[in-house]
């Protein structure tokens, strides 16, 4: 444990470091510290996370920030989409794409002839 002095007059403490996990969501080339050295607690979380260990979406965001890391805000009001497929609530072909189904959207160069 590292050693605090105080002043020369007082007995030097011990201060307890703990380890910094902010789970893969903070930026490990930052200047500065990146956890708070006595809680452990993250100070910059990234990618639309939050909490003391970035292990959550931030408020207005929705997903899983820890092991997909897809934290996404939720004005876009949109899920993730099949392959080829767009619109708010993913039921249409994206341009260059046909054939609308439960598996996505075919590209315009496959299948059609």
């Amino acid at each position: 444990m590292p050693i605090m002095w105080k002043s020369a007059c007082v007995q030097p403490t011990t201060v307890e470091t703990l380890p910094c996990n902010c789970n893969g969501n903070s930026d490990p080339n930052m200047l500065f510290i990146d956890c708070h050295p006595q809680t452990g607690k993250c100070l910059s979380c990234m990618h639309n996370t939050a909490g003391d260990h970035c292990h959550l979406c931030a408020p207005g965001f929705y997903g899983d920030a820890i092991s997909a890391k897809n934290c996404t805000s939720q004005s876009l009001g949109q899920c993730a989409c099949q392959p080829g497929v767009n619109g708010p609530n993913c039921r249409q072909c994206a341009p260059g794409f046909w054939d609308y189904g439960t598996n996505g959207c075919k590209s315009e160069c496959e299948g059609k002839s």
